[in-house]
């Protein structure tokens, strides 16, 4: 189990640009929401680069928690996986738009088009990536046992849910394989201090490993 954070560094603004022309970006005109949040900083994806080299490459993994599919499209392009769930409930769950969040462009940006977007940008290599519209949990329990070699969850942030999407997660991971979470932070007046609450407590619960 492997804590992220969006401080990570040790990628330029040139790893990112070198996964080439961003097929999404031609929703920009049809989606003003989508243009300013993706051009304010939001989802910071470049900081989360760092990671890639620590997942498994030719696996079955599985991106919890989408958005707009940008770091789903680093995903694909360089762990190279022989499928990647994409999951995440976008609609069913906010609506038309998402809350008003830093990412979000001041609740401008429409869930329809962080779809769209996320299917323009994980369409190649075909076949690869499976995106399913769902909350977190129904899809896990959906699985089969020693189904995933890594997953990378990025959902609600809270400590109940996470501790439920760990355990649910937890019987379907093939032997040896990594979970890594986002915002995971240890500094216990941060606002997704929960996150690394419920990770300590589910370690310390389970025989799962901190790295």
């Amino acid at each position: 189990m492997s804590e992220t954070k969006e401080t990570l560094s040790g990628y330029s603004d040139s790893a990112y640009e070198a996964l080439g022309a961003d097929p999404a970006r031609k929703l920009y005109l049809q989606y003003p929401g989508l243009k300013e949040a993706e051009e304010s900083g939001g989802p910071k994806i470049k900081s989360r680069l760092d990671i890639l080299s620590l997942i498994p490459r030719n696996k079955i993994g599985a991106e919890i928690g989408v958005f707009t599919g940008r770091f789903s499209r680093a995903l694909i392009n360089y762990t190279k996986p022989e499928r990647l769930y994409l999951v995440d409930a976008w609609h069913l769950l906010w609506g038309s738009h998402f809350p008003n969040w830093n990412s979000t462009a001041e609740g401008k940006l429409e869930t329809d088009a962080a779809i769209k977007a996320t299917r323009l940008r994980t369409a190649e290599p075909k076949d690869v990536a499976k995106i399913v519209i769902s909350e977190s949990l129904p899809w896990l329990e959906s699985l089969p046992p020693l189904h995933l070699d890594w997953v990378y969850l990025d959902s609600s942030h809270g400590y109940k849910k996470t501790k439920m999407e760990l355990a649910a997660i937890s019987p379907k991971m093939k032997i040896e394989g990594l979970i890594f979470l986002d915002d995971c932070r240890s500094d216990r007046s941060h606002r997704h201090h929960n996150v690394f609450r419920a990770v300590q407590e589910f370690s310390k619960e389970t025989e799962w490993e901190i790295f």
